[in-house]
């Protein structure tokens, strides 16, 4: 049952995504793969999967907790699952968009190239950190973070918050032992400078071309008439 709850991510909307999925396939699990709902319902299972989500929602203080209603056990039927489904899922592609949108604006994509340096800076930050002396916990606390940035790396997207939350465990964890981690700071800077330099090229491809400025025309020829002298093709309008 804990494992269900286990690594929630601190934000609110990511938690409920990553709880909708699990408690999914703990609900699948318990009713089993193959049956019909003409002849069979799990209802119990069912129940419990729409219990969980709507009470999820609400103690994550999601915006959409009060449109879940969860029909009463007497009142259960595949057709009112349908119509919690159809809800859920209203609001699961709402927040799958938010968060594929956030997601855009602190992560980059990384080419084969800087895939491949950080993965070394990585390799080399784990070596230093394993012959430090250092206590077990603050040892295996680092590992975690980094395996999770190494994890990240091999994402299609790379989030800012992944090494952020590197960053902040090592600042953290170490402190008199500041001065043994100098080469390792400095693999977490080159891995800064690698992000860095991806997300401005990157920023650079998706801005708009440059126009060319409007340019003005140039005055309209003067025209002579005879008897008259000269004048320009605006005397010709005036009626006197």
């Amino acid at each position: 049952m804990r494992a269900l709850y286990d690594d929630l991510p601190e934000d609110a909307e990511e938690a409920f995504l990553v709880l909708e999925e699990r408690f999914r396939e703990d609900r699948d699990r318990k009713a089993g793969d193959n049956f019909d709902p003409d002849q069979y319902f799990p209802a119990d299972a069912y129940l419990e999967y729409m219990q969980r989500c709507a009470s999820a929602a609400q103690e994550l203080q999601i915006d959409f907790a009060g449109g879940l209603q969860v029909p009463a056990i007497g009142s259960l039927s595949w057709d009112s699952f349908r119509v919690f489904q159809g809800d859920l899922h209203h609001y699961l592609t709402t927040l799958n968009i938010r968060r594929s949108r956030r997601d855009r604006g602190f992560s980059v994509k990384f080419d084969a190239t800087a895939k491949s340096k950080i993965s070394h800076y990585i390799t080399q930050i784990r070596e230093i950190i394993a012959r430090m002396e250092l206590d077990d916990w603050k040892r295996e606390a680092l590992l975690y973070r980094l395996n999770a940035l190494q994890e990240e790396v091999d994402r299609d997207r790379f989030r800012f918050q992944i090494f952020g939350a590197f960053v902040i465990e090592m600042g953290g964890i170490i402190g008199d032992a500041a001065e043994r981690m100098e080469p390792a700071r400095k693999l977490v800077d080159s891995i800064a400078g690698v992000i860095w330099g991806t997300k401005q090229a990157e920023q650079t491809k998706s801005l708009p071309p440059p126009t060319s400025p409007k340019r003005i025309p140039p005055p309209g020829p003067r025209v002579e008439r005879k008897g008259r002298g000269r004048q320009t093709a605006l005397d010709d309008e005036i009626p006197f």
